[in-house]
């Protein structure tokens, strides 16, 4: 179990130490958390979604429950298309999703 926890625990830093952390590259640790690659982990799952949200608060993926259909219906009330999909950028320019993230050099 606490092999389980220190992975957890690294794979979801948002240290400001880090570079590469991007909104796609915390939504692939997400993916992989729900696939049970981490083993059971739901608190561990939806404390790293508000992490997320947080520090990305326009990127959908880590919307709370119930907040996704808020933004459909701006998006339809803004475009008039019911069937518009959304596309977030989060805070920072995208980055390919397979990133790696690595600590920061000195500057």
């Amino acid at each position: 179990r606490s092999t389980q926890k220190e992975a957890i625990k690294i794979a979801t830093s948002l240290s400001d130490d880090l570079e590469g952390i991007t909104w796609q590259n915390c939504a692939e640790v997400i993916s992989a958390m729900r696939a049970g690659d981490f083993g059971q982990c739901e608190n561990e799952i939806e404390s790293y979604r508000a992490k997320c949200y947080k520090r990305f608060p326009r990127a959908v993926a880590f919307f709370p429950k119930g907040k996704l259909g808020k933004a459909t219906t701006a998006a339809y009330a803004t475009t008039g298309n019911k069937d518009s999909e959304i596309e977030e950028t989060g805070s920072e320019e995208h980055t390919n999703i397979s990133s790696p993230v690595t600590k920061k050099s000195g500057r």
